[in-house]
C-alpha cells in the first residue's frame, strides 16, 4: 500500500474598514449624581449594573460560508473628554405585565472601583447571519470608553479595524438590499434579475456550531425559491 499524504492549505483574507465619529454629536446629560452619555442613532449597552455607553451594530458582507478568525484594531484616534464623570449604569429590563416590579439595583462595584477601560473591547463580534448568498458579520462598535475609578471618558474620533476570515465562496446577490445594510457594499456583487424586492424573506442570526445547520436550511430555501 502506498502511503498518501493529504495537505490542506487554508488561506486567510481580511476586510479593512474605518468608522468615524463626530465628537460634537456626543450628548452629555447630568441626572442628579450620575451622567448619561448618548450618541445620536446609537443604542445603549445592556450589561446590567455596568456603565451605560453608546453602542451600534454594524454589518460586513463576507463570502458565503466564510469563518471569522480574528478582529483587530489597526489604529485609532482618541480624545479625552474634559471633566470627570460618574456614568449612569444599566438596570435590568422590566416586564410591564409582571405584578412585582424589581427594585433598582446598585452599580457593579468591581467595575466602578477599577480603572480598567469599559468596555474592554471597542469593537466586538456579535454574531453572523446568512443572507442572499453572503455571510453577514455583525459587530458592536463603541465610540467611547470609560475609566470608572478616575471618572475619565475617552472619545474615539476614528477606529480602523480589520476582520480576518478564511474559506468561503464568492457568490452574487439577487437583490440590491444587501448593499444598503453593510458598510462594505463595494465587496458585494449584484446580478439584476426580474425578481427584485427590498424585503427580507429570511434573516438568520446564529453562532457556531449551529451556523452549519442553518446554512443547510438557507441553501434549501434558496433552492426551493429558484424552482418556483
Amino acid at each position: 500500500m502506498i502511503p498518501i499524504l493529504l495537505l490542506f492549505i487554508t488561506t486567510t483574507d481580511k476586510i479593512v474598514k474605518t468608522v468615524d465619529f463626530d465628537m460634537n454629536s456626543l450628548i452629555i446629560q447630568q441626572d442628579l449624581e450620575y451622567t448619561k452619555i448618548r450618541f445620536p442613532g446609537y443604542e445603549i449597552s445592556d450589561e446590567v449594573a455596568a456603565p451605560e455607553v453608546p453602542v451600534k451594530a454594524i454589518k460586513i458582507a463576507l463570502p458565503y460560508g466564510a469563518k471569522i478568525t480574528n478582529i483587530n484594531i489597526l489604529s485609532k484616534k482618541e480624545t479625552e473628554v474634559d471633566g470627570k464623570f460618574l456614568l449612569s449604569y444599566t438596570q435590568p429590563p422590566v416586564i410591564l405585565s409582571q405584578k412585582d416590579v424589581k427594585k433598582y439595583i446598585e452599580p457593579n462595584d468591581a467595575i466602578y472601583s477599577s480603572d480598567k477601560p469599559y468596555p474592554e473591547n471597542i469593537i466586538e463580534l456579535k454574531g453572523t447571519a446568512v443572507y442572499d448568498n453572503y455571510q453577514i458579520c455583525e459587530l458592536l462598535v463603541y465610540p467611547v470608553q470609560y475609566l470608572p475609578k478616575s471618572k475619565r471618558l475617552i472619545f474615539f474620533n476614528s477606529i480602523k479595524f480589520s476582520v480576518e476570515y478564511e474559506g468561503g465562496v464568492k457568490k452574487t446577490t439577487q437583490r440590491n438590499t444587501l448593499k444598503t445594510i453593510v458598510i462594505n457594499p463595494e465587496d458585494v456583487t449584484t446580478v439584476i434579475t426580474s425578481r427584485q424586492s427590498s424585503d427580507f424573506d429570511y434573516l438568520i442570526i446564529t453562532n457556531p456550531p449551529m451556523d452549519t445547520v442553518f446554512e443547510r436550511l438557507a441553501d434549501w430555501k434558496t433552492k426551493k425559491r429558484n424552482q418556483n
